[in-house]
C-alpha cells in the first residue's frame, strides 16, 4: 500500500511531492493499513492511494484524506 501526495510546482520547482509505504495486514479476506505515524511523515492533506503488487503495478488510485 502506498500513498503519493500530489505535487506543486512553482517557478520550475516541485514542491510536497511525497511517496509512503505504508504497514497493511490481511484477515479473512479485509485489508488493514496502518496509518503514517506522525505530520512530519504525513502532512495533514489529500492523497492518492494505490495497492501495488508483487512485480510492482499500481492499482487505479483513490482519494484518502490524511488529517
Amino acid at each position: 500500500v502506498a500513498l503519493v501526495s500530489p505535487s506543486s510546482v512553482t517557478h520550475s520547482l516541485n514542491f510536497n511531492q511525497r511517496y509512503m509505504e505504508l504497514g497493511f495486514g490481511e484477515s479473512n479476506g479485509n485489508l488493514s493499513v496502518s496509518a503514517p505515524r506522525n505530520s512530519q511523515e504525513a502532512p495533514p492533506g489529500e492523497y492518492m492511494m494505490f495497492l501495488v503488487n508483487r512485480e510492482g503495478i499500481p492499482s487505479v488510485a483513490t482519494w484518502v484524506s490524511v488529517s
